[in-house]
């Protein structure tokens, strides 16, 4: 392989520009920065100062910062960019407690157990050269029950995952050495956790501390995560103790040239535009041939596997067979032995493309890439930055690529670069109030140990009445009250029926009978209704049976080159109202609400081409949750005729700015669209005047709406900016604008001109007295 000269990425820029321009919506240089070192105030265990010295590791002034926070006896946030040596601090702070204190125990967790198991092989060599003698061990479902008996006895450094340990924690007594002794707790990756996982996660942690409490354990906490708006307060809420945060990296930062690339406009007058990933496929083999390592995002398993094999035809069909052997796809399915594998290959720059998933946005250790490219706007701010990270280690240059899909989001990202490079990283959302989540995780924790009203206010303080779920508990005959506690009573292991999502039902997807897979009910609905087609790591398969009542879905292996889309008809009940929010003469509600699904029917697509539709009669799916409300035109005494003259019309306009104001909501609230949904009425019943909702999707909330509230004014400009500023000529708008896949008409009723005249009169009355 050619040496890869530092103008390589500086000439492939310059000819991008003469072959590409109309694709290029931007180029942006992120300048270099220069490292910043610190000295700690006290002096290393000999074993630390020997595996620095060994590596020739001097410390960033940001790894200081923490080891100083951590001496002080104080839990540390640090959000210092990827690749800045945030594993360091914590790896330090434990095998200096491991050296000073031989029974001294950490736990270390992490959402992914590739990212655990990759971080294991760290360990094994800082506990090799340091003498700490901790035997660090991953403990999870892939651990044969000898070995897990051996490292309960032995291990003083575990490796796990939350989903893996909200198991283990009713059998505590097994751990008691580890809990007694336990100093760190090491949360990686913490900007996962938010949402609904985040919710479930907040309960899991305060019940293991409760453990904790009982065998007179008080660890520190490390948290490790990307930048967050919020990130300090999302660890305290989190976590349920006070941080300190560590946000100002002392790492330096090679240059990064950043392109925003948007397909060429194929139908001006439809709005169609070249397929990202036929150009995400284009630039992929041009990078590759100037031996630039890359590294592809892509939103799901079956493009990840399909944009390596265009690729790799590409590069044959140019006589480039050699490199085409180096293209690969790298996801989530895969053996873990295969997935090792390729981190090798990847390392070793035996593997010139990668197209992934997420799967590899997290730390696991790929080495250095001279390139990323993002096909699509990953949702947040956060999650771009984080995949950015990934390109330009050990001070070279690297370029980055942000490919645009032909929907809402990324037309708006295309033409506001802004929002990248200037806005503030969103805030992260959890909601410890979910009902559904708190009944579960509290029914848990009485099953691992009885559970007092003194452990009520220490580890669930911030909910208030929280004794009134274990009443709802008791009354149904799950738990009883004793002189130790509330104490479980129920039939079964509470948590092999309640997840880290709450107290969802359990779908069991079998094909030949055999399990392979638990679907929560939306993911029952809405993808696995019969005649659906499934994906499962890679193969495809047909739902042939669905049975609601007893949760089993039956399925068959198929080879198929098409893929179905549900439709979805939502109607919605106010249930009570929370809150109510005045912006000028707009007034904007908060409550709790009953949302009706019902779905009709299903598309058979191939590509984006409906090729059949088939009717569906599936029983409603009905859920309580919470949704932000308001009466667009309740300012001019509701006269919406002073707009619009057609009665059709003002409904499709409606329709229009609901659909637009769903669309970017991802650029104002850490959430993807899917966690939300929306629906408009030109006369809602329960107000007598047309009314739009936003709802979120996930039984009882986490707290997605509230988030909105101060920010809607903001929410309803880029949506009428999305509008005002699409090219197509289509009086029904294009999938760059108003069009939803996920539209129950079918992306009927809908008129661009008329959405744009609502959200213009909303704005008008953020300025308007009441």
């Amino acid at each position: 392989m050619p040496i890869i000269m530092e103008d390589t990425v500086e000439h492939f820029v310059k000819e991008l520009k003469n072959m590409f321009l109309e694709q290029i919506a931007t180029i942006k240089e992120l300048e270099e920065a220069a490292p910043v070192y610190k000295q700690l105030h006290r002096d290393f265990s000999a074993g630390v100062q020997q595996y620095l010295m060994h590596h020739k590791i001097r410390l960033y002034s940001h790894q200081i910062e923490a080891l100083e926070y951590l001496d002080q006896g104080k839990n540390v946030i640090i959000t210092t960019p990827t690749a800045s040596g945030k594993s360091l601090v914590y790896l330090i702070a434990m095998f200096e407690e491991f050296v000073r204190d031989s029974q001294a125990t950490a736990l270390y967790l992490s959402p992914l157990k590739a990212l655990a198991r990759d971080q294991l092989v760290k360990m094994e060599e800082w506990d090799r050269i340091t003498g700490a003698k901790a035997f660090p061990a991953v403990y999870d479902g892939d651990t044969s029950p000898q070995e897990k008996q051996k490292i309960r006895s032995k291990s003083r450094l575990i490796l796990s995952n939350p989903y893996a340990f909200h198991q283990y924690l009713d059998w505590h007594t097994k751990w008691r050495r580890i809990f007694s002794h336990l100093k760190f707790i090491v949360i990686d990756e913490a900007h996962v956790y938010r949402g609904i996982f985040g919710s479930g996660f907040a309960h899991f942690i305060r019940r293991l501390r409760r453990i904790l409490h009982f065998y007179r354990s008080e660890p520190r906490f490390i948290l490790v995560s990307a930048t967050l708006g919020n990130s300090r307060l999302f660890a305290e809420k989190l976590v349920g103790l006070p941080f300190v945060e560590v946000d100002k990296s002392g790492a330096p930062q090679s240059k990064r040239i950043v392109t925003i690339w948007n397909p060429k406009i194929i139908n001006k007058q439809l709005g169609t535009r070249v397929s990202a990933f036929v150009d995400a496929s284009r630039l992929l083999a041009e990078l590759v041939k100037r031996h630039l390592q890359t590294l592809v995002f892509v939103d799901s398993r079956k493009m990840a596997e399909l944009l390596a094999l265009w690729t790799r035809e590409r590069l044959s069909t140019d006589g480039e067979q050699q490199l085409a052997e180096k293209i690969t796809a790298y996801r989530a399915g895969y053996l873990p032995q295969d997935r090792r594998k390729l981190e090798v290959m990847i390392r070793l720059k035996q593997v010139l493309g990668i197209t992934a998933t997420s799967a590899l946005e997290l730390g696991i250790d790929i080495g250095s890439l001279d390139s990323v490219m993002l096909v699509g706007y990953p949702g947040s701010i956060v999650q771009t930055w984080q995949r950015i990270g990934r390109a330009g280690r050990q001070h070279q240059n690297a370029l980055i690529f942000l490919v645009c899909h032909n929907n809402p989001l990324d037309q708006y990202i295309a033409k506001h670069p802004e929002h990248i490079f200037e806005k503030e990283p969103e805030n992260a959302v959890i909601n410890l109030e979910n009902p559904f989540i708190l009944a579960g995780h509290l029914l848990c924790a009485t099953a691992e140990k009885p559970l007092t009203e003194e452990e009520l206010k220490l580890f669930w303080h911030e909910i208030p009445d929280v004794d009134a779920y274990l009443r709802e508990l008791e009354r149904k005959h799950l738990i009883t009250r004793t002189k130790r506690g509330w104490k479980y009573s129920g039939r079964g292991r509470p948590a092999n029926f309640v997840n880290l999502k709450g107290m969802l039902p359990s779908y069991k997807l079998l094909i030949n009978g055999k399990l392979i897979e638990l679907l929560d009910e939306q993911q029952a609905y809405e993808q696995a209704f019969e005649g659906a087609i499934y994906l499962h790591q890679g193969e495809q398969f047909q739902i042939v049976e669905t049975d609601f009542d007893k949760k089993i879905i039956q399925a068959k292996t198929v080879n198929v080159d098409y893929y179905t889309d549900i439709q979805r008809i939502t109607d919605i009940n106010i249930l009570e109202e929370y809150e109510e929010r005045q912006y000028g003469a707009l007034s904007l509600h908060i409550g709790n609400v009953e949302v009706q699904h019902f779905y009709p029917s299903y598309r058979v697509k191939r590509y984006e081409e409906v090729i059949a539709t088939h009717d569906l009669s599936l029983p409603p799916r009905i859920f309580p949750t919470d949704a932000l409300w308001f009466e667009p035109f309740k300012d001019i005494n509701h006269d919406w005729t002073e707009l619009f003259d057609d009665e059709d019309l003002f409904s499709s306009g409606l329709h229009a700015a609901e659909h637009a104001i769903i669309h970017v909501l991802p650029l104002h609230s850490l959430c993807d669209v899917n966690d939300v949904g929306g629906v408009s009425y030109p006369s809602y019943f329960q107000t007598s005047n047309p009314t739009i909702f936003i709802y979120e999707g996930h039984r009882g909330g986490v707290g997605i709406v509230r988030q909105l509230l101060p920010t809607f004014r903001d929410v309803v400009k880029s949506a009428a900016e999305l509008i005002r500023e699409c090219p197509c000529q289509n009086p029904g708008g294009c999938p760059a604008c108003i069009q939803d896949r996920h539209c129950g008409n079918d992306n009927y009723f809908l008129d661009k001109r008329a959405g744009l005249d609502v959200l213009e009169h909303l704005l008008q009355s953020f300025n308007r007295k009441k």
